[in-house]
């Protein structure tokens, strides 16, 4: 009974200025007489609010009330170095203080307290196209895991897995470390295992853009197509980094976050998880409104963020 949420991480710092575009805004063109998106090609959500033309697969979305743009988001005295606004976004921090566990960790080991002792058949969370430690990481344990490739996961897990224990721990000072190294080794294989099963059970009802959140996206579809019970997937889209000739950067990526998110929210939907799934896109800060000598910008602050479900609006 899980809502599956599919959380989005633009990388790098993406401009939301154009892709949400302020179109009847005379500060937003005057600021940016080079790489603002023309009011003519944008796409009109409302009065005041267009999408970038390359994100023109989630008109349809936003049509049919699914769709709901979140602005301004951010946090005081917002921290603009990529690695550690990173680590803020994901532990949910304040700018001073650092945590070493993600704020999803923390809400997964709330909504289930018996974790780790109790283990679900499947792990709270899989993160794809990043290694980041803190998402998944709670104060009693990891969450999830990071795969890629389901495949491929499965490969090196069972090439590796020596199989059931029969020996016992030894009554040292390191037995109940072996203990919990064995633990996680049986664990791993065990989800290992349920990934691929999933994998090859599932299918997709769409075909998907061949770019990186395309290939992520296509993965998530059918794990929750064969039966995972995975309630949280983490996917990357970046580098969203445009410092120069942003322009021509840009929409190529937010052509692949368009296509991407639109493809699978109609097979989600024609495999009846249309009201059990919900997407946000999120970035570790905006950047500015001015463009720079470049024909790009630099690193800002606060920015838009998309919320894709059934009760978005």
């Amino acid at each position: 009974s899980w809502l599956r949420s599919v959380r989005i991480d633009s990388t790098n710092g993406s401009d939301g200025l154009n892709a949400i575009v302020p179109y009847t805004s005379p500060t937003y063109y005057q600021v940016r007489p080079t790489i603002a998106v023309p009011a003519n090609e944008a796409i009109h959500l409302t009065a005041s609010r267009a999408l970038h033309p390359a994100l023109q697969p989630l008109e349809s979305i936003w049509n049919a009330g699914k769709l709901a743009i979140v602005e301004g988001v951010g946090y005081p005295n917002m921290n603009l170095s990529h690695f550690r606004g990173t680590d803020i976004w994901f532990s949910g921090s304040a700018e001073d203080v650092i945590w070493e566990t993600g704020w999803l960790a923390r809400y997964l080991e709330t909504m289930f307290p018996d974790f780790p002792t109790l283990l679900p058949e499947a792990p709270f969370g899989l993160q794809q196209a990043s290694n980041h430690r803190i998402p998944l990481q709670g104060n009693r344990a990891l969450t999830g895991i990071v795969v890629d490739d389901p495949s491929s996961f499965y490969y090196l897990v069972n090439e590796s897995y020596p199989g059931g224990y029969t020996d016992a721990l030894p009554n040292t000072r390191g037995g109940a470390e072996l203990g919990f190294m064995r633990d996680l080794d049986r664990i791993t294989f065990d989800y290992a295992a349920a990934i691929q099963a999933a994998a090859d059970a599932g299918q997709t009802t769409v075909t998907y853009p061949g770019t990186y959140l395309g290939s992520q996206l296509q993965i998530v579809a059918k794990l929750l197509s064969g039966g995972l019970k995975t309630p949280v997937f983490l996917c990357t889209e970046g580098s969203f980094d445009t410092h120069a000739y942003q322009a021509t950067l840009q929409a190529d990526l937010l052509a692949s976050v368009g296509q991407s998110i639109a493809a699978f929210w109609t097979d989600m939907a024609a495999q009846g998880f249309g009201d059990k799934v919900c997407i946000m896109t999120t970035s570790e800060f905006g950047r500015r409104v001015e463009e720079n000598g470049s024909y790009g910008t630099d690193h800002g602050t606060a920015a838009p963020h998309l919320i894709i479900s059934a009760a978005a609006n």
